[in-house]
């Protein structure tokens, strides 16, 4: 469960580096005993929770356990192993230099959030040459700990057969003494006055990164099911309008889409595409077209609610076909505060919208007055025409976010 406060940026890096060492296995044996035992074992860390997950087969579950709950309970933090990968994560953010994506990802979501907002916080060069594992340590002993915890299981057993081997593992696990740490309140977004649009210079890029983004709702605000079939509309699936017009139609782009990314507490919604690079300023267009259409001028149809909804419902079954899939979703329930039965009930939740519904919907889907634009490409070739089609502002800044004219 990582701290909000700024600050605190790159010490969840702690929970990737429990795989390196324990108080009695080396990141070698580790290594060796997931794979004689066939187990995986992964950290996973959002803007609000921290997922701990191992993948076991049943006829060595008990093992697994106990190589699980040891690299929980009892790493290391090896210096050598940091240095490591401290070397990688330089490596990767230099890589994300090198592409439109990667200097999209590095710049977006200070755009949307706040500069100086938790959620726009990113571990670069600079942060991590000052992290130590003396840093990692402190942290994930005050945020991984029993009292902050809840364990979900899914597979061929019961609560008979596996609370037994988890209270033996677990159950003389104690919680640091002194109070509960406190996150620190989210603080609000600093929201655009109105409709921007940001460039960021790729030269020599073939095709350009386009996003419209703006913050969008959390998982759990009411409404959100509506929101989701109305966004499918728009950019959720092959046929959606977006994809329809800038690839099946136009063939400037080999996929365009809309996407509703809600988290706990903050969401942002975004229309996206790659699109040639002398067909910039016309995908544009056309993109804030179809964005400011849809609630408006032109809202989902019956037909296409219809579609929608199927590729929303139907894709669900392949989902649930695995045990990770299922997880996931109880994951979900858990960490968004739903009801127990919110996934028992979705697909009749989801299927008793009315057109009205989806309809008010598609009109919260986007403010198109106080969207963000983004747009990464060469700017020799394409800023001018940007500029001529009059969106709004333009500024063009560099991947750390400064202005540059």
């Amino acid at each position: 469960m990582p701290d909000r406060d700024p600050a605190s940026v790159g010490l969840s890096v702690a929970t990737g580096l429990t795989t390196t060492g324990t108080e009695t296995l080396t990141d070698l044996e580790i290594a060796a005993r997931r794979e004689a035992l066939g187990a995986g074992i992964n950290w996973q860390t959002t803007n609000e929770h921290t997922r701990y997950s191992l993948s076991a087969l049943k006829l060595t579950l008990e093992e697994s356990l106990d190589l699980w709950v040891d690299i929980l309970r009892n790493p290391t933090f090896p210096e050598r192993e940091w240095e490591r990968l401290r070397a990688v994560y330089e490596a990767q953010y230099e890589e994300s230099l090198r592409t439109p994506g990667g200097k999209l990802s590095l710049v977006l979501p200070a755009l949307l959030f706040g500069p100086d907002h938790p959620y726009a916080a990113q571990l670069s060069p600079e942060v991590a040459a000052r992290l130590t594992t003396d840093d990692f340590r402190r942290f994930y002993t005050q945020w991984i700990r029993p009292d902050l915890a809840s364990i979900l299981v899914v597979g061929d057993t019961t609560l008979e057969e596996v609370v037994p081997l988890l209270e033996a593992r677990l159950g003389d696990w104690q919680a640091p003494e002194g109070p509960l740490p406190v996150r620190a309140d989210l603080p609000e977004p600093v929201r655009p006055a109105g409709l921007r649009v940001v460039l960021l210079d790729h030269p020599g890029a073939e095709s350009s990164v386009i996003v419209a983004a703006q913050l969008g709702p959390a998982r759990s605000e009411p409404g959100y099911d509506a929101l989701s079939v109305a966004n499918n509309v728009l950019g959720g699936g092959f046929v959606s309008r977006l994809n329809m017009n800038l690839r099946e139609d136009k063939g400037w782009s080999y996929g365009a889409k809309s996407a509703l990314e809600a988290g706990v507490r903050l969401g942002r919604v975004g229309a996206s595409a790659t699109v040639q690079t002398d067909r910039t300023a016309d995908a544009m267009r056309e993109m804030d077209r179809e964005i400011r259409e849809i609630g408006s001028a032109r809202p989902p149809s019956p037909d296409e609610v219809r579609m929608a909804r199927n590729h929303m419902l139907l894709g669900l079954p392949a989902t649930l076909q695995g045990s990770g899939g299922v997880l996931g979703m109880y994951a979900s329930t858990t960490e968004h505060g739903f009801p127990e039965d919110y996934w028992n009930t979705y697909v009749q939740r989801v299927q008793a919208l009315s057109q009205d519904e989806i309809e008010t919907a598609a009109t919260r889907l986007y403010e198109p007055s106080r969207l963000t634009w983004v747009v990464v490409g060469d700017l020799a070739k394409i800023e001018s025409d940007i500029r001529a089609l009059d969106l709004g502002p333009v500024e063009v800044v560099d991947v750390q976010g400064r202005h540059i004219r």
